[in-house]
């Protein structure tokens, strides 16, 4: 997309240059300075809208990015290591609720009263915020996984999204983010 606006910039500057800027090759018109102040300016606009589309188009990109998934044992994580990850087993959809293992990387111990998952919505900003009281080191599963990982802690909570879209979430221990990561939920 861009290597496309970018090439029609130039041949539009080209044959602008070709035709209205060399009078005198023949293969011009004799503009005077207002014709040029003109043409200038619509090529100016061009290029400022083009420049404008091509901006939008990264934001809008951006915005859809979610954290990638990687395969370890046959199971499908989701996040980057030394962040956040989390076990995904499934697509999540809105209004189910799903239990999500995680895993972190910080050196702290665990204090689960004042441990915090939070979660945003991209596009319409709408928080969730969710106490994790009784999160510990998971004893089942999970050691195996997380000695393969390097993680020195895997939690589990009980996720459920009201609505279909981009969620980031995050946890916090003492108001301190331990790790994100950006998932779809989808309808």
């Amino acid at each position: 997309m861009i290597i496309f606006l970018i090439s029609i910039l130039i041949l539009i500057a080209l044959i602008s240059y070709i035709y209205w800027f060399k009078p005198n090759s023949g293969t011009g018109v004799d503009l005077q300075p207002k014709g040029y102040a003109i043409i200038t300016t619509v090529l100016v606009i061009i290029a400022a809208y083009a420049g404008y589309q091509v901006y939008n188009n990264l934001q809008h990109e951006q915005r859809f990015q979610v954290s990638p998934v990687t395969n370890e044992q046959s199971v499908k994580l989701q996040g980057e290591k030394n962040d956040l990850m989390m076990v995904k087993e499934q697509p999540f959809k809105q209004n189910k609720a799903y239990e999500a293992t995680f895993f972190l990387w910080n050196e702290e111990p665990l204090t689960p009263k004042k441990l915090t998952l939070k979660a945003e919505e991209r596009f319409s900003g709408d928080k969730i915020q969710l106490q994790l009281p009784n999160a510990q080191d998971l004893p089942n599963g999970a050691p195996k996984l997380k000695q393969e990982l390097g993680a020195t802690k895997a939690i589990q909570a009980q996720l459920a999204f009201p609505y279909w879209g981009i969620w980031e979430i995050a946890i916090y221990q003492n108001g301190e983010k331990l790790g994100d990561l950006v998932i779809e939920v989808i309808r």
